[in-house]
Formats: C-alpha cells, structure tokens, sequence
C-alpha cells in the first residue's frame, strides 16, 4: 500500500455556476461528524460568484450543495430541477413486468399528479 496523500482540491464555484444558471438559490451545508449535520447559507445564483469566496473555508471538507435550484431561501419549491434520479424496478411481488408497462405507469402517475 502507499503511503503518498491525495493531492486535496478545494471548493470551485465554477462547476457550481454550471449547474446553476438562472435566477434562485443553492443551498449549501456540511457534516461535522457522522451523525451532525450543519446547514450553510442558501446563496442567490446572481451572488454566488461574489459571495463564495467569504464561506469556501467552510466547505473544504464534507460539503455539499444543493444540485436543484430553489424558488426561494426558505422553501423547497424549485426554480429549475437539474437533475432528476428515480429507483424503477421491473418487479413487483410475484410477477416480472416489462420496461414498457413500468413506464406506461410512471406516465400514468405523473399525469394523476400523485
């Protein structure tokens, strides 16, 4: 095994900008130790260039940003979601089902709102 350390990169605000390219805001936040977690500062797009560099201390170690833009500080409601993941299986208890059936019901869903 080696014993050379990683070479440690610091917090960039340019892929955060990339994601990030409308009015809004991105949350940030940090782990202190394996059970806390402490949020940072919610940053308008239109300030992050500007602001980042006042809080990046804070952000060199276990820290993440929101990939979603919010609609306002204090509210999840997005102004523009990014990215999107979603878990879809291809089973339910006792039966396989086909790629089109599972989608046909996520279609299904979104319609219904549900």
């Amino acid at each position: 095994m080696s014993n050379i350390e990683p070479e440690i990169l610091g917090p960039y605000v340019k892929p955060i900008l990339r994601i990030h390219q409308d009015d809004g805001y991105v949350p940030f936040g940090r782990k202190l130790d394996d059970e806390s977690w402490e949020n940072l500062p919610v940053i308008p797009v239109k300030k992050l260039q500007a602001m980042f560099p006042q809080f990046v201390d804070e952000l060199t170690r276990d820290s993440y940003f929101g990939i979603n833009t919010l609609w306002r500080p204090d509210n999840d409601r997005l102004t523009r979601l990014n990215a999107c993941w979603v878990d879809i299986d291809l089973h339910q208890a006792g039966q396989m089902e086909t790629i089109g059936q599972v989608v046909g019901r996520v279609i299904d869903t979104v319609i219904r709102r549900e």
